[in-house]
């Protein structure tokens, strides 16, 4: 069973940083996603400090019940290997490491073929708002650059679950 009035929970600045920088959601999409995976996640346990964990699929979210706020989300898959139980071979370490430095390789790559495509974009979105500060052309300047944000944001995550799964 999901969070009771999920829609009455407010996401803290350190959650929403985290969940844009986590999971690529920007501040439009975030608190509808948000109050979707509290409907649909499962309560785990409470914690120590008081606050309660959530689970949604391979999403763990902290709550802060009382308040009525989502004091964190990060990736908890259920099924990754645990690396700091046993340590790997150290010439699987070293494969596994080029692997993974290859695949964040094509990331950057990937991401910055997506952002120099939009070069064209931010240089006539910024003219035509210099040429007309109106409010339509600051709106669409601002969500040129913020495709740019979400595109580094999505990057940003696949850093952070690499360094989750590495330890590094």
């Amino acid at each position: 069973m999901g969070v009771t009035s999920a829609s009455d929970y407010t996401i803290t600045p350190h959650a929403s940083e985290q969940i844009k920088k986590r999971f690529g959601q920007t501040l439009d999409t975030m608190r509808e996603w948000a109050e979707r995976l509290l409907k649909l996640s499962e309560f785990v346990k409470h914690e120590e400090n008081g606050r309660d964990r959530y689970r949604y699929q391979d999403i763990a979210i902290i709550l802060d019940a009382k308040k009525k706020q989502v004091i964190t989300m990060f990736p908890d898959p259920q099924d990754a290997i645990k690396l700091d139980k046993k340590p790997l071979n150290p010439e699987l370490q070293t494969s596994v490491n080029e692997m993974i430095a290859k695949f964040l390789e094509n990331k950057r790559q990937e991401v910055a073929e997506n952002v120099h495509s939009k070069v064209s974009d931010i240089e006539q979105a910024a003219n035509d708002f210099r040429i007309n500060s109106s409010e339509d052309n600051l709106i669409e300047l601002r969500s040129v650059l913020r495709m740019i944000d979400d595109e580094l944001a999505k990057y940003d995550m696949f850093v952070a679950e690499t360094k989750m799964i590495t330890g590094k």
